[in-house]
C-alpha cells in the first residue's frame, strides 16, 4: 500500500500524544495513591484502521499498515472483590444511619427525662413485686378475712 507523504508524521504524532496521556495518567495515579477512595486509572487505546485499511492507493498486498493510535477512553482499575465489599459496607452503613435517625426521632417522642410516665409505672410495678411488699399485701388480705 502506498501511503501519503505526511501520514507517517501523523502516525508518530498520535503515538506521542497517546504516550503523553499515559504518562499523565501514571503521574496522577502516583500522586493520588495515598488518597482515600482514589481509584487508579488507565488509558485504553486501539490501533487506527489497522484491520481494514481504506486507501485509494492500495496495491492489493495483504500487508496492512496502521494509521496511528486512537485514545478510546480513560477507565478505572478496580479490584472486583474490594468493589463488592465497598458497596456492601456502604449499603450497611446507609441502613444503620437511617435506623439511627429513626431511633433518634422516636426517642424525642418518648423522652421521659423531665416527666414521670412509663418509668414511674415500671418503678411502681417493681416496688409492688418485692418480697416485703408481697408479704405486707398477703397479711392485709388475711386480716380482711
Amino acid at each position: 500500500m502506498v501511503r501519503a507523504t505526511f501520514s507517517g508524521f501523523n502516525t508518530a504524532l498520535s503515538a506521542l500524544q497517546a504516550n503523553q496521556k499515559r504518562l499523565d495518567i501514571t503521574g496522577q495515579n502516583l500522586s493520588n495513591m495515598n488518597t482515600a477512595g482514589y481509584t487508579r486509572q488507565q488509558l485504553e487505546a486501539s490501533s487506527l484502521n489497522y484491520t481494514n485499511p481504506v486507501s485509494h492507493y492500495s496495491n492489493g498486498n495483504e500487508t496492512a499498515v496502521g494509521f496511528g493510535v486512537s485514545m478510546d477512553r480513560v477507565s478505572q482499575i478496580r479490584d472486583p472483590y474490594l468493589d463488592i465489599q465497598y458497596r456492601s459496607q456502604s449499603a450497611d452503613c446507609s441502613y444503620t444511619n437511617r435506623l439511627q435517625t429513626a431511633l433518634n426521632s422516636l426517642s424525642k417522642v418518648l423522652d421521659e427525662t423531665t416527666i414521670s410516665g412509663i418509668r414511674q409505672a415500671f418503678d411502681d410495678i417493681q416496688s409492688t413485686l418485692t418480697p416485703s411488699s408481697l408479704m405486707a399485701s398477703m397479711e392485709a388480705v388475711r386480716a380482711d378475712l
